[in-house]
Parts: C-alpha cells; structure tokens; sequence
C-alpha cells in the first residue's frame, strides 16, 4: 500500500459526501462511482489521501486496490497536499513539438529542482507535466497556473511566471491545478 498524507482531509465530510451522492445500487455502479468520489475529494482538499481512499472504498464496498487504480491511471490525482500553487505544463503532442519538454529541461528541473508531482521545499508551487492535451492547441507551448492558461510560453515568460507565483504567498492562493480526471 502507499505511505500518503492525509491529515488534513475532513473524514467525516468525506463520508457525508459518499452517503449522499455516490451509494451504489451494485457493483457496477460501484466501480462507476470510483472516479467521480475520488474527483469530489480532489475537488475540495486538492489531493486524496490514503485515507480517503479508505472511506471510499469501504462506502463503495470495494477494494483500496481498485481505487488506488483508478488514481495512478488518471495524471490528474495527487497523493499528496499541493503546494500553494499548481504549475502545470501540457506535454502533449502540439506542445511538445512547440517546446514545453525544453522549458521543463531549461527553467523547471534546474531552476525549481522538481520532478513530476513534486512541490518545493517551502510549500509554494506543485510541478505536474500533463501527458495529454490541455485543448488549447493552437497557443502551444501551454502552462496552467492554479487554473489560468498562460500561452505560448518561451523561458522568458515562464520564469517571469514562477516569479509571480513565488512572490504570491498570500493565503487565498488556490489548491488544484484542474477540475479533475481526463480520460
């Protein structure tokens, strides 16, 4: 099993929340279920918990296993509490043949020294490449930042970005980077 943080997801809301929209009448409506209540999690806390997912799977009637499934196949989950920020870099095809694997090897490992998923030390941005398209094609190479599209981005204006979101540590900043799941 993973070792995931989770002591700050309100349990008991998460357990409101499976009693009143997602009770199965079988199984298949069960596994149904499982992304949309892993969605609603991610949706409030910014991240889903080891716990969480207990609550889950037990309301479901199902195994931890087969939620902790759904979430390593979707890009979009979190295992642990983002950052004050959520820097996210679309990778897909359209930008990546525009650069964004060149910004993320020329302004995100050497200046933020993070990998995929990862949040700096003092808890300001959470980095994630999007494998798949963000749907703004046309204004590649595309970054997300706690949900605004920033376009056609070069170094110059992707460092300029991470200046601005280090800068913000105010505490309104907001937790997910996306409203949840892409197939």
């Amino acid at each position: 099993m993973f070792k995931l943080t989770g002591e700050d997801i309100d349990l008991n809301w998460v357990r409101q929340v499976m009693e009143e929209h997602f009770t199965p009448e079988n199984y298949q409506d069960a596994q149904e279920l499982i992304l949309p209540s892993l969605q609603e999690v991610q949706e409030r806390s910014g991240y889903v918990s080891e716990e969480a997912v207990s609550v889950i799977a037990a309301h479901l009637d199902i195994s931890e296993t087969r939620v902790f499934g759904v979430m390593t196949f979707y890009n979009d989950f979190r295992f642990k509490k983002p950052g004050n920020h959520v820097l996210l870099i679309c990778n897909g095809m359209a930008c990546r043949v525009v650069g964004s694997q060149q910004l993320i090897n020329d302004v995100i490992y050497p200046r933020l020294g993070l990998g995929e998923k990862e949040t700096t030390p003092d808890g300001q941005i959470t980095m994630q490449i999007f494998p798949g398209c963000l749907g703004a094609c046309d204004q590649a190479p595309l970054c997300m930042a706690d949900g605004t599209y920033h376009a056609q981005m070069d170094n110059t204006k992707l460092n300029n970005l991470i200046d601005e979101l280090l800068a913000d540590t105010g505490d309104d900043a907001a937790v997910t980077a996306s409203g949840g799941a892409h197939a």
